[in-house]
This record gives C-alpha cells, structure tokens and sequence, in this order.
C-alpha cells in the first residue's frame, strides 16, 4: 500500500511442491537450502519495489517487480518438471513486457501497449477506488449508519480519494443507476450490492473492519 513500510525477510516454508494432477506441471521435488535464500531474496526485492512506488514512480517499480518476478520464476524453474522449455519461453515472453516498460522511457511505444484510437475518461483504478468508496457507504447504512455520517466516515477512511461528501453522493447515484460507464467498477459495484443482499450484519461487520484496517492506507489498489 502507500507510504513507507519496512519489509522483512519473506518467508519460504514448503520446502516441496506437490502436483494436484496427473500431467506433467510441478512435481515433488526438494528445494535446497540455497533456492530458498535465492527466492527469499527475490521476494523481498518484489515487495520492496511495491513499499517504495510513491519514491521510485509507478513505472519504474513496475520493472523492479517485473525483474524479481523474473527471478522467482528462474528459482522455482526447476521444480517444472516435463516441460522446462516452455517454461523458458514463458518467461522470455514475460521478460518483453518489462523491455516494453523500459522503453516507454525513451520514447518507444511497443503496438502491445499503444492504444490506435484514445479518449478521455478516467483509469480503471480510479473507478475502482470510487466503488469501493460507494461500496463502504451502503456497507456502513446496512449497519445502521445515516448516509451523510456514513460519507463523512468514508472520507476520513480513504482520503486518497480527495473526495467531498457531494463527490460521494453522486458517485452513489451514477453507481445505482448503472450510469458508470467503466464497466468494470460497476460490474464491481453490482456484484457487492448482491452480496450486500444476502450478508449478515457479522459478515458486513467484518468486512468494515478490513475497511478500517486498509482504508488509511494511500493506494486503492486493495479493492
């Protein structure tokens, strides 16, 4: 999430993998000593690319990540077993997106991630975030809370969204007319209202406290 945090040594405690199936994927292997610092290493360099985005930018933690994914796919490589050269290429494969992020810095677009025909409106991410602001309101009112103390505690709850109490209203009311074009916030949105439906006030309760453990925090990305 936003801001900093400290990030401790990951920990790797299966020290075999067992396939669930009879095609030849993971099979039970032992992981020696040395793969486990290996993948702890790489895990942690995983997640401190994620604590430090707000100092590095987005994209450039993007290609931190990507880099340690990488990694991790090299370390748990030899576990696949029956089919190692498709596994390289995948990660050949993997490794382009991170070469396509590396050269958005010196202005190469690659036609993965172009876009020919481009409109204003806002990213997927914000929409989200608005759903999840939404969601929380008729959450806090299911448990007997009025709705203008209800947005006010929400505001308090997810200040990244620079959000008034108006802002929050209409949001509400885009959300509950299906007017919200991204379709994937309202699609979001409805599948909550449904279980919202049928959740007892335990299950609301618990969600809510996800919502205070996680809602301080700068980045939306939890919904």
């Amino acid at each position: 999430m936003g801001g900093k945090r400290e990030v401790g040594r990951a920990k790797v405690s299966e020290r075999s993998v067992v396939t669930k199936t009879d095609r030849p994927t993971l099979a039970r292997r032992k992981i020696s000593e040395d793969d486990l610092r290996r993948l702890s290493v790489y895990l942690d360099e995983l997640c401190l690319a994620y604590s430090q985005r707000n100092k590095t930018g987005e994209r450039e933690a993007y290609q931190q990540a990507l880099s340690a994914v990488l990694e991790i796919l090299n370390c748990v490589g030899a576990l696949y077993a029956g089919n190692e050269v498709l596994l390289g290429e995948c990660r050949r494969w993997f490794d382009k997106l991170r070469r396509m992020l590396e050269d958005l810095d010196i202005g190469i677009v690659s036609p993965v991630i172009d876009c020919p025909t481009r409109r204003k409106g806002l990213p997927t991410d914000t929409w989200m975030a608005r759903a999840a602001a939404v969601i929380a309101i008729e959450e806090l009112r299911r448990l007997g809370m009025k709705l203008d103390p209800a947005a006010q505690k929400v505001i308090g709850l997810m200040p990244h969204l620079g959000a008034s109490p108006k802002d929050l209203r209409t949001w509400r009311s885009e959300f509950g007319k299906g007017k919200v074009r991204n379709h994937c916030a309202q699609e979001r949105y409805e599948f909550s209202m449904e279980w919202l439906r049928r959740a007892s006030k335990i299950e609301i309760q618990r969600d809510v406290d996800l919502l205070y453990k996680l809602g301080c925090e700068s980045d939306p990305s939890w919904v």
